[in-house]
């Protein structure tokens, strides 16, 4: 994808090279009302809709200092336009990282990533993005500057803008600056893998680990036909129906003792097929795990003239594929899991099983995505009391906000007041949460 095939109608783009500069550009547009799209690494433009009034396209990749690391305080200040691998590798010189799973991290950005509020496996044992957002600075939509929030990791004054923020997608303010929440690195990884051959012992499975003295990092459920042949795990065909992945970190003592428990309870349960595996390879499964929504054919890295990431999706062909994402109470992970690979079994699904989130492939061979997500992906979701929205999409399929959502934020009163406070002219990302499309 080139630099002028970026899903929106760009007129011009900018690359502001200070804060000032950024909300001189903002005040500038606000004057003329032309829209804004704020890019960090280009990795999630298609998340949310598509924009389509022509617009000034507002690249942060200039804005990308270490501004303040006070390491002992496990807190670190950066601008938005960090790379999250440059931000991993300076926190791993003092034997800490920051908790959050970026997909593409060469390219995904700091700012990129808070603004998508998108988590993966590891937000199980710790937490979301926003739980890791201290503070920020940022310009709304009249092109002011504000800052919210703190350098410190108790501060409990004012309205929590950062969480207001974490996931607006840029409708509500361009984020210049963040200070985060690190943590110290684990000293080791591992992770133990199970074959299953019913849902019904998947249940108990994940019960059983929820309510053991275990610490799992993460509690994956693989299935369909991505994981298939994974290299990593092996096969997966019937009668198995589903990997359960259980990811472990800290020290070589706590890992190997879980790994331990977790092998004896399992061969109770009369498992045969079992794999533990330790770095080198538990790298490989965490990428493969963090990578796994990114859409086959949307490497957004060549946007800037990078070489592509290797193909994570391994048993997933040249098919056209919907990418959703929902959310339900853990207790319904393996009914809904169970539920979409039954409408096709084409259909891949990576539940983060510990916190009930669920990423699933749906084909779009012979299917429009529009018939999928009203006559099946919603409703099988909202039976289970959970939502759903809309990852990515091939392209040449466009969707409506309120196709994109099964609660759509620009339908809710409470987010059209937020909208009209922080971005009165609507001319940050027009569309892209359905505001002002």
């Amino acid at each position: 994808m080139s630099e002028n095939n970026f899903p929106f109608p760009e007129v011009q783009r900018f690359r502001p090279a200070s804060l000032e500069e950024l909300a001189e550009l903002v005040r500038q547009a606000v004057a003329s009302r032309t829209p804004i799209y704020p890019i960090g690494g280009g990795t999630s433009l298609r998340y949310g809709g598509l924009p389509t009034r022509p617009g000034w396209g507002l690249s942060l990749q200039q804005l990308r200092r270490m501004v303040d690391y006070p390491a002992r305080d496990l807190t670190i200040t950066v601008e938005a336009g960090l790379p999250v691998a440059e931000l991993q590798t300076l926190l791993a010189q003092q034997g800490q990282w920051w908790p959050v799973d970026a997909p593409q991290p060469d390219q995904a950005t700091v700012g990129g990533v808070v603004a998508c509020n998108l988590n993966g496996p590891h937000r199980y044992a710790w937490g979301s993005v926003s739980d890791y957002v201290l503070g920020l600075t940022a310009v709304d939509g009249q092109g002011m500057v504000f800052a919210a929030g703190s350098r410190v990791v108790k501060n409990a004054a004012g309205y929590n803008l950062c969480r207001l923020l974490a996931g607006s997608l840029g409708a509500l303010a361009v984020i210049a600056q963040v200070t985060l929440r690190v943590q110290p690195l684990p000293e080791t990884t591992a992770f133990a893998a199970a074959k299953l051959e019913d849902w019904d012992l998947a249940d108990r499975l994940l019960r059983q680990l929820m309510q053991s003295q275990l610490l799992p990092t993460a509690i994956q459920l693989a299935v369909g036909p991505a994981w298939t042949d994974d290299p990593v795990l092996g096969e997966l065909k019937p009668p198995a129906k589903a990997w359960l992945i259980v990811g472990l970190e800290g020290s070589a003592k706590e890992v190997a003792w879980q790994v331990e428990q977790l092998q004896s309870a399992w061969q109770a349960e009369g498992l045969r097929q079992v794999q533990i595996l330790r770095e080198p390879q538990s790298q490989a499964m965490w990428r493969r795990l963090v990578e796994f929504p990114v859409l086959p054919g949307l490497d957004s890295r060549l946007a800037n003239g990078l070489p592509p990431v290797p193909n994570a999706h391994h048993g997933v062909g040249e098919e056209r594929f919907l990418v959703v994402q929902a959310g339900v109470l853990p207790s319904q992970v393996v009914a809904l899991a169970a539920r979409w690979v039954q409408m096709d079994r084409r259909i891949s699904v990576l539940a983060h099983a510990g916190h009930g989130s669920l990423v699933g492939y749906f084909p779009l061979d012979g299917v429009d995505a529009r018939r999928w997500l009203q006559e099946s992906i919603f409703p099988s979701v909202s039976s289970q009391h959970g939502h759903v929205h809309v990852l990515s999409a091939p392209t040449g399929v466009v969707l409506s906000p309120a196709e994109l959502w099964s609660q759509p934020p620009c339908q809710d009163r409470l987010m059209q007041a937020i909208k009209q406070r922080f971005d009165p002219d609507g001319i940050l990302n027009p569309g892209r949460l359905g505001f002002d499309a």
